[in-house]
């Protein structure tokens, strides 16, 4: 944080300072974000739909849809080759989890609370699903102590895990296809009207060209241009006439 401040100065300060820490720190978001937290979702939609983010609406939509349904086809194909609980990078995750707390000491305070001695102590509640490293909480997903309080207690790992992370919870959300849908194109009579086809309006194409840059995403900013000879705001290297 500190190093935004000083890259943007008093710009980024000020954004900073009107957003609510809940939106960018883990340590203040009250909820689960899943192990999901991302902060340039137009960047990357611009980059998804590319060339058909130049097109109209309809055919714009269209191609979207297109790249919906070649996608969630795709993942419904992969999903029915997995033979594990969990989606197969949460399942390394938690071996991995379980692995590193192999060693640790775990000592039980009642039927749900353990504490748990990492290199710190911790503090596990099975019934609450909590943390006190608070892992748990922002993920929905077992951290190494938890995962080492559960062994422990002979109990099944993957009762404390949560059902979006399991196979047949994906396999569930892309089971329904999306359908192709023919041509609007088609069906039309030799006079280019069909009954129930309402055509689009006639209009003039204004002047000037088209748009063609992206979106910029609220309170995006252009780093300002910094010097690596005197590391000074406002200028290049080419340019720089500080004395060193």
């Amino acid at each position: 944080m500190e190093e935004l401040v000083i890259v943007g100065s008093s710009k980024v300060k000020a954004f900073i300072s009107d957003l609510s820490r809940d939106h960018y720190a883990n340590a203040f978001f009250k909820g689960m974000r899943y192990g999901e937290m991302a902060n340039s979702l137009a960047e990357s939609f611009n980059n998804w739909v590319g060339v058909f983010r130049d097109l109209p609406v309809l055919p714009l939509i269209e191609g979207i849809r297109q790249k919906l349904m070649v996608l969630n086809s795709q993942r419904r194909f992969e999903a029915e080759k997995w033979t594990t609980v969990l989606c197969p990078e949460m399942e390394t995750r938690l071996c991995e989890n379980a692995e590193a707390g192999r060693t640790w000491a775990v000592r039980r305070s009642n039927c749900t609370v353990f504490e748990v001695f990492a290199d710190y102590s911790v503090i596990v509640d099975l019934e609450q699903r909590t943390c006190s490293c608070r892992l748990w909480q922002i993920d929905g997903f077992p951290c190494t102590h938890a995962v080492a309080a559960i062994l422990a207690k002979r109990d099944s790992v993957y009762d404390y895990v949560e059902c979006y992370y399991k196979t047949d919870f994906f396999r569930e959300a892309y089971e329904s296809p999306i359908f192709p849908i023919p041509d609007i194109g088609k069906g039309l009579g030799s006079n280019g009207s069909a009954a129930g086809v309402v055509l689009p309006p006639i209009t003039k194409r204004p002047a000037g060209r088209p748009p063609t840059k992206r979106i910029k995403v609220f309170g995006e900013f252009k780093r300002p241009l910094k010097c690596s000879r005197c590391s000074v705001a406002g200028h290049n290297r080419k340019t720089c006439k500080a004395i060193i």
